[in-house]
């Protein structure tokens, strides 16, 4: 008998499949590696109605209430309490909308609507001259003022300082730019040069230019500096930035490229790459889906997960997941989503069928969850010696161990299984989740179990292949024993 561990070091789309660890997986799929264990992904619960249309935005305004506010159908609506919500304004072209918080408002802008600014109470059309407002498409805070994007452009767009409306001063990115395209957008980046902290402008053009500005006043040739020229892969959609911690993610057809690592080393080398272990299949997505709008990433820090949303079709799309603490990526599956906001300390998405979700519960609104695994490749320290797998026991904390479904991969061939059933376990709800009085609570414990099952596998190298269904329980999977013999020698 052989004792293999959970793959605690996550999905590995880079390696050799000769060469993977025992702890790491080639396909991991709504099982989040855990340091010690793997658990299973949280579910979901809706949270509003159905609005009417896809939900393209979704943003949490953190004023002295926080709300939590959706686009769709041509309207903005309040949707902190859930249900239908509360319409702040209707009548606008695009559901597209990028944001950005000052002085207790969020700023709205769409590039075809003109902007917007909301308090918390009023949603209002900002007073913009000398730009044409509608034309604005992106925007961010940077030292003490809001700069905006021109979309099918090379400039952006300031007020004075300590503004976010008003008179409006273009400027003109052309003469720096060596790659053409449009910008795309702009990241107010503060890092620590050595002698303290700075705050920089990252203008990102949609060719995968960067340009890198030191200073506070645009109009200012002396408070104004072009620090550098950097060049990433291109972008994965206008909303290709996230802010981890100190440093920023961009989303790119080269992978998820921490900002520190492209000034430093732009598209040399893959190896600071936030995605490094899963960069392979990143760019795959973005060679097959990078056209598409649903490219965005969130980060959940009560979950220690950062998310990436990849839109594959209308109504279907993946996830790429890392746990932050660990470092082990993961893929999401059966989540259609638009658009993610962190509400609280509870994150949200927005559906292409007109529904808020939470990510919570241990049930995709009531349906089970797929969980599905094939752990590394290993010859198990005898790559000539043939094996026989006969038998696999799963140490789980799954209730129905039963219905775990185990199958052997030989010498680096995997192949599609078939279907696999559900356990008899009714739909359940964890506690402060479910409806009181209505909902089943969740009675499952968390004692390990096991149950052996005969398996049949044959070959000089052998992968473990676990799959299972569950809409009531949060599972941990720590272990696996396998049971193997000698079946001839080369």
């Amino acid at each position: 008998m052989i004792t293999l561990p959970a793959p605690t070091n996550g999905w590995n789309a880079r390696d050799n499949l000769a060469e993977m660890q025992l702890n790491d997986a080639v396909k991991m799929v709504n099982l989040i590696p855990n340091g010690d264990s793997v658990i299973t992904r949280p579910g979901y619960i809706e949270h509003s109605d159905d609005l009417g249309g896809a939900v393209e935005t979704l943003v949490t305004y953190h004023g002295a209430t926080e709300k939590l506010i959706c686009a769709e159908g041509g309207a903005l609506i309040d949707i902190s309490a859930g249900s239908a919500g509360t319409n702040l304004g209707t009548g606008f072209t695009s559901n597209r909308w990028q944001t950005t918080e000052f002085k207790n408002r969020i700023i709205f802008c769409n590039g075809a609507d003109g902007v917007r600014d909301y308090d918390g109470t009023t949603l209002t059309a900002t007073s913009i001259t000398g730009a044409t407002s509608a034309d604005l498409i992106d925007c961010t805070t940077h030292h003490g003022r809001v700069l905006y994007v021109e979309k099918d452009s090379q400039s952006f767009w300031y007020p004075g300082a300590g503004a976010y409306a008003g008179a409006m001063t273009e400027y003109d990115l052309s003469e720096f730019t060596t790659t053409g395209g449009d910008l795309l957008t702009l990241i107010s980046w503060t890092r620590d040069s050595g002698a303290g902290m700075d705050d920089l402008l990252v203008c990102v053009f949609d060719t995968g230019e960067l340009l890198v500005y030191a200073g506070t006043d645009p109009g200012d040739p002396n408070d104004w500096q072009l620090l550098g020229r950097f060049r990433i892969g291109k972008p994965l959609g206008r909303r290709c930035a996230t802010q981890v911690g100190g440093d920023v993610i961009i989303l790119t057809i080269d992978g998820y490229v921490p900002l520190s690592a492209a000034i430093t080393e732009g598209r040399y080398t893959e190896q600071s790459n936030f995605s490094f272990r899963i960069d392979p299949e990143v760019k795959s997505a973005a060679q097959a889906y990078g056209s598409n709008f649903g490219w965005e990433s969130e980060y959940w820090p009560q979950a220690s997960l950062f998310i990436v949303n990849v839109p594959v079709t209308t109504g279907q799309s993946t996830q790429h997941v890392r746990n932050t603490t660990k470092g082990g990526w993961c893929e999401f599956s059966n989540i259609d989503s638009l658009c993610w906001a962190l509400y609280g300390e509870n994150m949200y998405f927005g559906t292409s069928d007109g529904y808020v979700m939470q990510m919570a519960g241990s049930s995709d609104n009531a349906a089970f969850i797929p969980f599905e695994c094939t752990q590394a490749f290993s010859f198990f320290g005898q790559p000539g010696q043939r094996k026989q797998a006969t038998a696999v026991m799963p140490i789980t904390t799954f209730s129905f161990p039963n219905y775990i479904d185990l199958n052997i991969f030989e010498d680096f061939s995997t192949e599609a299984l078939p279907g696999y059933s559900a356990p008899p376990e009714p739909a359940a709800s964890d506690w402060d989740i479910g409806e009181w009085n209505s909902a089943e609570w969740t009675s499952y414990t968390a004692d390990a179990k096991t149950s052996r099952r005969n398996v049949i596998g044959n070959g000089y190298s052998l992968a473990v292949s676990l799959r299972f269904k569950s809409r009531a329980q949060t599972v941990v999977w720590y272990a696996s024993n396998l049971w193997v013999k000698p079946a001839g020698v080369v």
